[in-house]
């Protein structure tokens, strides 16, 4: 009955009738615990798991390969990545099931990187990938926007044979996107027998992201031709290129057929493509009077998003309302201080520029060093700003601020006072 409802995806009632066998004394068995961790798995059941497992230590059972993987989910899906790395590290054999669940969930952790670390470790193993591994490799890729290890990656599964399933074509469609590599990503879809909703909102998405809005719009009206139905995720993809494309009435339109035609109730995403429409368009009373009626709380992307364009177009009143309610939600958030700066530095508004950076100062906020990647022969490497941490570094920035002085000797550069780090005192602006 616990294999019957784990398997149809009744991970509650499975779970149920594990707690009525612990209170009736029915001891289980591998099978039974199997089944139960698949269940913790589904319903993020971190407390049942753990009991499982001094079950397992009390009675001496031992971990079998297979239950070992089985945990490994349980705490890659309830977030403990570190606690299953420790399993993975400590087990004397490791199936590919293991190297799979491992290097997804350091992809799902953000920790994209080590999944990649991992996949070397793998090959040198001997280790054979299959599309599950691939399709977590890809996504990796996708998140760092590693276009050449992408490619790497796709020209190892036509090698090895692997079967591009739907779930693997997706993630390669929405790699090359996310890479910018628009033309790959549209091949890739073409190429792909069969699609999903997904498939279709990753290109979509994907070309409204890299500027292509008309061709996303394109899209979204083939999608609906061929009868695929759209997902909330597919009209932020929409929206975003009503944004980019700036198609303030279309974008309208499709965000209102959203819950007539559809019936998806608009979140807090669609919100903030909207208010990108409207700002992009320059339109920011209608942008702040959208935040301000939205009947979800704005979150910091949002409210952060009106900041910026209040920036652009040059508008401090509404900055400054939108700043303080940036600064009731995240006080502690370096980038709104900042940016409030900048827009009163941009208008000569010095000593208010000024008040903001002593307020940073007074409340003890440090903006995070912002942080960039570059891929090199397909390795990524990460750099930060203001990172002194490699040997060479006085001899790095002496060559940066020569570079620098060049550039501006070439153009004639006259210093901008607009956007000067809140670092820098006002003499020295």
């Amino acid at each position: 009955m616990i294999a019957a409802n784990t398997k149809w995806g009744r991970s509650a009632e499975a779970l149920g009738l594990y707690r009525r066998m612990e209170r009736e004394k029915v001891k289980p068995n591998d099978v039974t615990l199997l089944n139960v961790l698949a269940a913790c798995a589904c319903a993020r059941d971190l407390e049942t798991a753990e009991r499982v497992v001094e079950h397992v230590k009390s009675n001496e059972i031992g971990f079998s390969t297979v239950l070992s993987a089985a945990l490994m989910d349980v705490y890659c899906k309830c977030g403990q990545v570190l606690l299953a790395r420790k399993i993975f590290d400590e087990m004397p054999e490791r199936n590919l099931v293991c190297w799979n669940i491992m290097i997804k969930g350091h992809v799902e952790d953000s920790n994209y990187m080590e999944a990649l670390n991992l996949f070397r470790k793998m090959q040198f193993r001997g280790i054979k990938a299959d599309k599950v591994t691939m399709a977590s490799l890809v996504l990796a890729c996708a998140h760092l926007g590693a276009l050449e290890l992408g490619k790497w990656l796709h020209a190892y599964i036509k090698r090895e044979g692997i079967e591009t399933d739907v779930v693997l074509g997706t993630a390669l469609v929405d790699m090359y996107a996310k890479c910018g590599s628009v033309n790959n990503a549209v091949n890739m879809f073409d190429e792909m027998p069969r699609r999903d909703v997904m498939t279709w909102t990753a290109l979509i998405g994907g070309l409204a992201t890299c500027g292509h809005g008309e061709k996303a719009l394109q899209m979204f009206e083939e999608m609906r031709a061929n009868g695929m139905k759209p997902d909330s995720v597919t009209f932020v993809g929409v929206l975003t290129a009503c944004s980019h494309a700036g198609l303030v009435e279309e974008g309208r339109a499709h965000f209102d057929s959203m819950s007539a035609l559809y019936g998806i109730q608009p979140t807090v995403e669609h919100y903030g493509c909207m208010m990108d429409l409207f700002g992009r368009a320059g339109d920011l009373e209608k942008a702040a009077e959208l935040v301000r009626t939205m009947p979800v709380s704005p979150d910091y992307f949002v409210l952060g998003g009106l900041l910026g364009a209040c920036r652009i177009h040059g508008n401090v009143a509404i900055a400054e309302s939108t700043s303080r309610r940036l600064l009731e939600l995240h006080p502690d958030h370096g980038g709104t201080y900042v940016l409030l700066s900048n827009i009163y530095s941009s208008m000569g508004k010095w000593d208010e520029a000024e008040g903001v950076r002593e307020l940073m100062e007074e409340r003890n906020v440090r903006k995070p060093p912002g942080c960039s990647m570059v891929e090199i022969d397909g390795e990524v490497h990460e750099f930060f700003v203001g990172d002194e941490t490699h040997p060479r570094s006085p001899e790095i920035y002496a060559m940066v601020r020569d570079m620098i002085g060049r550039s501006r000797e070439a153009r004639g550069d006259v210093a901008d006072r607009s956007e000067v780090p809140l670092c820098i005192p006002e003499e020295e602006k």
